[in-house]
């Protein structure tokens, strides 16, 4: 018993340490340029626009944490048995996770839209946000998923390569040709960052 744990707890710690040095590098590259991305659009938006993609990105994230339901934290506990194969990962994932969260996403992406056409007057292409909210949603669950399998590198490269992409297509057109930035300029990069991390996320 003691030689497994020896020969096991340097990897876990190993492991350990190199994820908790990516996320933290990670976080403050990411943090560090959305800071810049959004004191750069309160410069140049008027208030009414600045104030409703404020709005908007409120009410999609907070759509996305009711709508996840203690699905994210659902993960490292049952990780050891959901591992244990490729069945129970797919069934996990399939029939326990997806399954009975599919139907609750739909509907609170559906609230938050309906909310949105009611109380906003300033509003991008409508089903971007019932969309960025599944994907987001999504996004976070298979977030925490690699996180917890030691794929912190992959997640984190993945996730600021997209975050440059979202920002040269915001800014290069703006920079480079004088195009306008509006609401949709803004949140179709966002669907379009969104529907890429959740597609290489899950591959």
């Amino acid at each position: 018993m003691g030689i497994i744990q020896t020969s096991i707890q340097p990897t876990i710690q190993s492991q350990f340490k190199r994820s908790l040095r990516w996320t933290l590098s990670g976080s403050l590259i990411y943090e560090t340029l959305k800071f810049a991305h959004c004191f750069l659009l309160l410069q140049l938006l008027p208030q009414a626009i600045y104030g409703a993609m404020g709005s908007i990105f409120s009410l999609i994230y907070l759509t996305t944490y009711i709508a996840d339901l203690g699905a994210t934290n659902s993960i490292p506990p049952f990780f050891h048995l959901f591992t244990q194969n490729k069945y129970d990962f797919k069934r996990f994932l399939l029939v326990f996770s997806l399954a009975p969260h599919l139907p609750i996403l739909c509907i609170c992406a559906a609230g938050a839209t309906i909310f949105a056409l009611l109380k906003f007057s300033t509003l991008p292409f409508i089903l971007i946000i019932p969309t960025i909210i599944i994907l987001e949603t999504t996004r976070s669950f298979l977030r925490l998923l690699l996180h917890t399998t030691f794929q912190a590198k992959r997640a984190v490269v993945v996730e600021l390569v997209l975050f440059f992409l979202y920002l040269s297509i915001i800014w290069v057109p703006y920079l480079i040709f004088g195009l306008p930035i509006t609401l949709n300029k803004i949140f179709i990069p966002h669907l379009i960052d969104s529907s890429l991390a959740v597609s290489i996320f899950i591959i």
